[in-house]
């Protein structure tokens, strides 16, 4: 009996260990399987992929612990796993796919899960709140597929249609058509916008992240909307949250009968109204004279705009700007500044001085001021430096206060003593975003500021940039126009990344495949920079390298660096550039491209020791100018006449250097054909009054060109640059 005992349990022991490798050994099947998705054999991953869809549910759990571990940057193997998960076509993938539509930091992969969850979702309460926050993804891609799926629900999706509504205002084409076709699915009638209709979407006014989608709605129906809201507007009981977006609203309408304005005329001059209303109505009644903002201007005080941006009550919070103080003013010591609300009750604030207007560090021209004031849910409202000295009110130690996220805005005017780039003067508000590594800003990286900013903005945004080194890959898109980048100071303030154009890749696919491996991307018109290195630490041989590509039209870099080795900067496209005070260092072609481009009173470097080409223009034939070089250093640390000027990429490159300064590095020759005599028939190689031991007028190349007094005469910063629309960069020097 206990001989056949033991032979039970050995044999229960052998089906156990038999059990176990058999699982282990499935487990390591279907992780190879999964591995196989990344093959860049088509077959292989076909093969993975069919086999995953055939074990059916068997391994839903394998894919979502799969989806959850893997790091982000594995974008790739996560989006195929969720588009397995819905070829599955089970129930059970459900979870999965909602975590990753909730949580998954790529916006394509949320798209596809959303995607994937067509044959398998059912109108059910979690779903649907997923997908009505999926609506407010700052992704296009995310939002269609949004929209799509909740067309498939039809009638029972009904408590989207009001996000669907706005959704028709976005600035995104697909975007509004894809809303559109949702609504006439589920509730054709609300595009009517009914009184029912027209509160609710006045009702998202105050809500940040619909406000503007709401105003965009109701201009366009104004037919409907104007009564209510000029009466909203005037009515001094309603909070200004949603005073002043209706306003915005009126303003998009473009109404001429200035009968209907005059109820708002009174409220202009009427003491009592808020800050903000007043300025609102001043810019729709075009009376700039009697902007509130300008009046600001000249009392010794400067309005800065808070919103918060949650739907929560703040005690107490942290609000953190950064002023510009005027130099008449002669501040010496911020120490002693105040901060003040609408009500005339003084906050608590702590003031830190930036920058000066003197080298002797007399007078501070910025500033960087922290206030506590109380905030209420959505709530918008202005508070006043005040630039007498006064009594401080410091923020009580042991009072903790939360950190409300918050829109922060400056006057146009202070925004102007901030930057040294001109623009026209107007009485309007920038909005401002404070980018800090340690924490102390608005955001941490420099591109989570840069997805904040609105599509198709049409106000200056700044984006002010604490000292440290960003290393990321940054895109400012083709939609995100009007954005100023200011450093602290352009030695310590880094933007760096590290990829090149020969497979060393560490950013998304559809940011490498679609840009190169330039480390910052430019693509948004009417862009500045100031104080700022731009860097492309990838190692020497390891090819293009870019530090900065730029495809904006009425670009400018002022007091910046760029620093790399192979084609460091590339200024494309049909654009205009300019570049003063800056610093250019890299090898071989490293300032090419398409675009006109001046290079004011810059310092060219190349840093290989055996030289190599500093420009490599790809001017269009049809074009007068390319790249013009004026009052500019050429030099280097490399071997005597080892840097040549420039080689045409393309048949008809241009490049000109007006009174540079050239030394020992610079060829005799000046100019390569880059192996094509064929060029030197069409390329436009020119120079003007170059001096220094680099300047060789009579052994320059035959090819090229100098320039006499008139035709040098032509090659001025307005004259380059001005186009068809007379662009005039102009920036204060000190």
């Amino acid at each position: 009996m206990v001989a056949h005992s033991r032979i039970i349990c050995l044999v229960l022991l052998i089906s156990c260990f038999i059990f176990t490798n058999q699982v282990l050994a499935h487990k390591a099947d279907e992780q190879t399987l999964i591995e196989q998705l990344l093959s860049l054999d088509n077959n292989v991953r076909l093969q993975a992929e069919n086999r995953l869809i055939e074990l059916g549910s068997k391994i839903i759990p394998t894919l979502s612990d799969t989806l959850t571990q893997l790091e982000p940057e594995y974008d790739i193997l996560r989006r195929n796993v969720v588009r397995i998960l819905g070829k599955i076509g089970s129930p059970q993938a459900l979870p999965a796919l909602l975590t990753a539509v909730n949580t998954d930091p790529n916006p394509l992969v949320k798209a596809t899960a959303i995607n994937s969850m067509e044959k398998i979702a059912e109108p059910e309460p979690e779903i649907l709140q997923t997908l009505e926050k999926a609506l407010l993804d700052p992704n296009s891609e995310v939002r269609i597929a949004a929209a799509d799926l909740l067309r498939r629900f039809g009638k029972q999706a009904n408590t989207s249609k009001i996000s669907l509504l706005l959704l028709t205002g976005a600035a995104d084409s697909q975007v509004a058509w894809a809303a559109q076709r949702a609504l006439l699915a589920i509730a054709p009638s609300t595009l009517q916008l009914q009184p029912d209709v027209l509160d609710q979407v006045i009702a998202r006014l105050a809500n940040p992240n619909w406000q503007q989608l709401a105003i965009t709605v109701l201009a366009r129906n104004q037919a409907t909307s104007f009564q209510p809201l000029l009466d909203l507007a005037i009515d001094s009981r309603i909070n200004p949250m949603y005073r002043v977006p209706a306003l915005q609203a009126i303003q998009m309408m473009n109404r001429s009968n200035t009968s209907e304005f005059a109820v708002l005329e009174e409220l202009l001059f009427d003491p009592s109204q808020p800050f903000l209303i007043r300025t609102k109505i001043a810019e729709i009644l075009n009376q700039d004279e009697q902007n509130p903002l300008r009046e600001a201007s000249f009392q010794n005080k400067i309005p800065i705009q808070v919103e918060n941006l949650d739907n929560i009550d703040y005690n107490l919070t942290e609000v953190t700007a950064i002023i510009g103080l005027p130099q008449e003013a002669k501040i010496a010591d911020v120490s002693n500044l105040t901060v003040w609300n609408e009500a005339g009750q003084q906050v608590p604030a702590l003031f830190t001085p930036i920058s000066y207007w003197d080298n002797a560090e007399n007078l501070v021209k910025v500033a960087s001021v922290s206030f506590y004031p109380a905030l209420t849910a959505y709530e918008r409202s202005v508070y006043f430096v005040n630039l007498k000295p006064g009594t401080v009110l410091q923020p009580a130690a042991n009072k903790p206060f939360k950190t409300a996220q918050t829109k922060v805005s400056i006057a146009q005017a202070n925004f102007l003593l901030i930057t040294d780039v001109i623009h026209q003067p107007q009485s309007t508000w920038v909005t401002q975003l404070i980018v800090s590594a340690d924490g102390s800003g608005h955001y941490t990286t420099v591109q989570a500021a840069i997805d904040a900013i609105p599509e198709n903005n049409n106000d200056r945004v700044l984006l002010y940039i604490k000292p440290g080194t960003y290393h990321e890959k940054i895109l400012i898109p083709s939609n995100k126009p009007f954005i100023s980048l200011i450093g602290e100071n352009v030695e310590t303030t880094m933007l760096t990344f590290n990829e090149t154009a020969q497979g060393i890749q560490f950013s998304p696919d559809e940011l490498y495949v679609t840009w190169g491996a330039a480390s910052t991307i430019v693509a948004g018109n009417d862009f500045t920079a100031e104080n700022i290195t731009f860097h492309n630490s990838s190692l020497r041989g390891t090819g293009q390298a870019q530090a900065i590509r730029i495809d904006a039209d009425r670009a400018i870099f002022y007091n910046c660096k760029f620093i790399s080795h192979q084609d460091t900067v590339f200024a494309n496209g049909d654009s205009r550039q300019y570049f003063l005070n800056c610093y250019i260092e890299g090898d071989v072609d490293f300032i090419y491209g398409s675009a006109t481009a001046v290079f004011e009173n810059c310092d060219i470097i190349n840093n290989r020791q055996t030289g190599g080409y500093i420009t490599a223009a790809s001017t269009p034939a049809e074009r007068q100018f390319g790249f013009v070089f004026i009052n500019c250093n050429i030099l280097g640390d490399v071997n005597r006449g080892s840097v040549w000027l420039g080689r045409p990429w393309r048949d008809y490159a241009h490049t000109a250097f007006i009174n540079c300064y050239l030394s020992e590095v610079v060829q005799p020759a000046g100019w390569h054909n880059w192996g094509s005599t064929a060029k030197e028939k069409t390329a436009r190689y020119e120079e003007y009054n170059s001096y220094g031991p680099g300047a060789n007028p009579q052994g320059r190349v035959p090819w090229s060109r100098q320039l006499t007094f008139e035709e040098a005469s032509l090659y001025t910063t307005e004259n380059i640059l001005k186009g068809t629309d007379n662009w005039l960069p102009q920036i204060r020097t000190f």
